[in-house]
């Protein structure tokens, strides 16, 4: 499935966003492990 740049940039600064703000939420081994599950997931997508 093809989708547009605009709507990879999108989703690029919602990862991004919602990262930042849990940083402030969640302790840091705790945002380590959700910044590396949500990278996983979004390099899946991009490299599939």
């Amino acid at each position: 499935m093809k989708i547009s740049q605009s709507t990879f940039l999108s989703s690029y600064y919602v990862l991004l966003d919602g990262l930042f703000t849990e940083g402030f939420i969640y302790e840091e081994e705790d945002f380590r492990n959700r910044f590396e599950d949500a990278w996983h997931v979004l390099w899946n997508g991009i490299s599939s």
